[in-house]
């Protein structure tokens, strides 16, 4: 039977709806097209093919471009977004022979473009394998014929509208490329449009981590608005969470991705009460191409997101991904501009940067600062005696254990060789000699030169200058005196910490011949 049915439409050749303005071209194209085995309707412009595209179903529409009341491109495009005839080929026909005709288009939707200085049978080529796609699709159309009209200049504006709407929030996304942003401020700067376009009590952004950048974990971003309770917070992330096991964009759960949460200050004493009303979330993946992926997600209480809004959530998740994966790529080579890739702490430059910007606020705005500059005792000993694979491990080691020993906001650079610089703001001199002590001990205590217990000890020397110092007017000047109450150290005996009072004693000591 199917075939049967199949058969009998192949010989009644369908029906072809032609649109142009010219009655020459209509007549011409009308009668090749009759002789060729097909029924034509006509059309004399783009509102009316419109209009009896509604009404016949055809199997196949013919356009021109220029047309009065509407254009080509706009009764493509009308058409293509009308589900009744969304599916239906349309083959534009035209004298525009330009490149960037045919691209606009097909980019309105045309699946095939014929020039009019062509011969006619590349016309009926098109058409016969357009014919030939989907028989089947086509009798199923012819069925469902329905008996319809519309307000064609309505429903043309209605989509420019939404078609305008569109662009305008693709186009906010777009622009965030240009402002160099790390990830965490493109995140929250994505968050704040989805905020102009949504109502809702919880936006959140994943982006998960790269497997191949071990310093790359992923990120959370939370945007958590006043009437958020903590149970709709643990509610969304438990959501999301189920989402990321579930898919390949991570290896990672969402605890073990660092977070950002941006939220209403009202909220900061928030409890854990709970609703009964039910929590709406919309959970919608990035376009990710195979690359680390990662999501968008909104939740309220009622009333539900509705069909506009999903919509809305959808092109945020298919254009947001690519400037968000770039402000990952930019901070990467950021970071990695910064870092010594051995110890994996700040280079020299960035440190000497961070030193005069300190000196520069205190200066301004008052307060204290001090610099440490560290040496490992005998390194190149070390490396003659162990090889220099073990030296890097030793200065891997070393560093890691300073890290764990200062506050977050101090900085730990690798000053150059197995000498490393430490930079304290808000820390005086005293301040500074507790922490150089410490970092001294501690490295006795728990570092060995060939990694065993049994072994010697790795012992370090530390010299500490501060700001604001007598004499001391640049940033050069406090490296200087941490420099020399190195050396000091150093000369004195090794695996101890010095400053610039310790030189100045020792200055007086030498004057009066006691040393």
């Amino acid at each position: 039977m199917e075939g049967r049915e199949g058969e009998q439409l192949n010989r009644s050749g369908g029906t072809i709806l032609l649109a142009d303005d010219s009655a020459t071209v209509r007549d011409m194209v009308s009668c090749f097209l009759t002789q060729e085995g097909y029924e034509v309707v006509c059309a004399k412009d783009g509102v009316e093919v419109v209009e009896k595209a509604m009404q016949e179903l055809p199997d196949i529409i013919v356009l021109d471009l220029v047309m009065p009341r509407m254009n080509g491109y706009q009764s493509c495009r009308l058409l293509k977004n009308e589900p009744s005839t969304a599916d239906i080929p349309v083959i534009i026909l035209t004298s525009q022979e330009r490149a960037s005709r045919q691209y606009w288009g097909m980019q309105a939707g045309a699946d095939a473009y014929v020039t009019k200085d062509a011969d006619i049978s590349v016309l009926a080529t098109a058409i016969k394998q357009l014919m030939h796609v989907s028989p089947f699709r086509r009798r199923a159309r012819k069925k469902q014929r329905p008996n319809m009209s519309i307000d064609v200049i309505a429903a043309a504006n209605d989509m420019l509208d939404k078609r305008l709407f569109e662009s305008t929030i693709i186009n906010e996304i777009g622009r965030l490329s240009s402002t160099l942003d790390d990830l965490g401020g493109t995140m929250r700067r994505v968050l704040h449009i989805m905020e102009t376009l949504l109502d809702f009590s919880i936006g959140a952004i994943v982006l998960a981590g790269d497997d191949d950048d071990e310093e790359d974990k992923g990120l959370l971003a939370l945007r958590i608005k006043a009437d958020a309770t903590d149970a709709m917070i643990a509610q969304v992330k438990s959501l999301i969470n189920e989402r990321i096991v579930r898919t390949k964009t991570s290896k990672l759960r969402l605890e073990d991705m660092d977070e950002k949460v941006f939220g209403d200050v009202e909220r900061e004493n928030r409890s854990a009460e709970g609703t009964s009303r039910p929590l709406d979330i919309r959970i919608k993946p990035f376009r990710a191409q195979g690359r680390a992926g990662g999501l968008v997600a909104v939740a309220r209480h009622a009333p539900e997101f509705t069909e506009e809004d999903e919509h809305i959530l959808d092109i945020v998740a298919m254009h947001s991904y690519t400037v968000l994966d770039n402000a990952r790529l930019y901070g990467k080579v950021k970071r990695l501009s910064i870092t010594d890739s051995l110890a994996k702490v700040y280079n020299r430059r960035y440190v000497e940067e961070q030193l005069e910007k300190e000196l520069q606020r205190v200066k301004r705005y008052g307060g204290e600062f001090s610099a440490l500059i560290v040496d490992v005792d005998k390194f190149k000993d070390i490396n003659d005696r162990y090889g220099h694979q073990f030296g890097d491990k030793t200065l891997v080691a070393f560093a890691e254990l300073v890290r764990s020993l200062i506050r977050s906001v101090d900085m730990l650079g690798r000053y150059g060789g197995d000498e490393f610089i430490l930079l304290l703001p808000e820390t005086g001199l005293n301040g500074a000699m507790a922490i150089a002590e410490r970092i001294r001990e501690a490295a006795e205590r728990q570092l060995r030169v060939d990694g065993s217990e049994s072994a010697s000890p790795i012992t370090v020397s530390i010299g500490v200058s501060s700001y604001p110092d007598e004499g001391v007017e640049s940033a050069a000047e406090v490296l200087g005196r941490a420099d020399r109450a190195l050396y000091l150290a150093k000369k004195t005996g090794r695996n101890r910490v010095c400053t610039h009072s310790d030189i100045a004693e020792m200055e007086k000591n030498e004057k009066r011949g006691t040393v």
